[in-house]
């Protein structure tokens, strides 16, 4: 349909020079590389009303795939206001703001500044605290290395993560720990090599906000 879509409009004199959308446009005038991609419009949809029908989770996935085939900034804004429904607080802020600083739509890149403000008191931030620096110390958070954040309160969203320490001529040590204050630091203690390890208790699970 849509290739059927676009030759009817060709004849009709939506072609390279008038500014169609079309990723070559050989040699034949207009801007090339402005190709639609009908995946990441369907799955923008589908995420609205995905939205709209309270399901979060399955909203914010269908987002990221819009985001990943077009990085469209509504739908980065989209995908930040389901963040923020869901729960995943850091990574609405982070979306929310890019949306704030860049978008030329001013209406919403100042309505994006507005949740931004509201979330930023609420973010969760976690402190690598290392008591024991040996030499060549890295540490992992869910398999992403995050070495460079000792002593850095970085925000995180609210959940259990799990931390993998290794160090040369050391026995790697793996524990979990949840980072669920609401507004405040959490320090992760890095102990030291050889340090037997207790997890967590079972976190209370956070409910998704809604409307």
């Amino acid at each position: 349909t849509n290739n059927w879509l676009h030759d009817y409009w060709y004849d009709s004199g939506f072609d390279e020079a008038a500014g169609n959308a079309q990723l070559d446009h050989y040699g034949r005038g207009g801007q090339g590389g402005d190709f639609l991609r009908v995946e990441a419009q369907d799955a923008f949809e589908r995420g609205r009303k995905l939205m709209k029908d309270g399901d979060f989770p399955a909203a914010c996935a269908a987002f990221e795939t819009s985001f990943k085939l077009e990085p469209a900034t509504g739908t980065l804004y989209n995908l930040g206001i389901c963040h923020e429904k869901q729960g995943r607080i850091a990574s609405a802020w982070a979306e929310l703001k890019q949306v704030s600083e860049t978008d030329t739509n001013k209406g919403r890149a100042a309505d994006a500044a507005k949740h931004v403000a509201a979330l930023e008191p609420r973010l969760t931030r976690m402190k690598l605290v290392v008591s024991d620096p040996v030499p060549g110390l890295a540490i992992e958070r869910d398999g992403i290395d995050v070495t460079t954040f000792v002593d850095q309160p970085v925000p995180v969203d609210p959940r259990t993560y799990k931390f993998k320490v290794t160090a040369p001529g050391q026995q790697s040590m793996l524990f979990e720990r949840t980072l669920d204050k609401e507004g405040q630091v959490v320090e992760v203690a890095i102990p030291k090599f050889g340090t037997v390890m207790t997890p967590d208790p079972v976190p209370t699970p956070i409910a998704p906000t809604g409307y």
